[in-house]
């Protein structure tokens, strides 16, 4: 998986952030929901979900 793209998708696509984390990890890497966040928050020290509340309160 590639966080770095899927944080630069997020960043540019506000209709991805709409996404449930179960469609963007399958869009991503084809991961189990769980394993796509545990690796999101190594990477960004942030959950899928408090990243997308972050851009969308910006």
């Amino acid at each position: 998986m590639k966080v770095k793209q899927v944080v630069a998708d997020l960043k540019a696509d506000k209709e991805l952030r709409k996404k449930p984390i179960k469609d963007l990890a399958a869009i991503y890497g084809d991961l189990h929901p769980k394993t796509f966040a545990s690796l999101f928050r190594v990477i960004t020290g942030e959950s899928p979900t408090s990243f997308i509340e972050g851009l969308d309160a910006e």
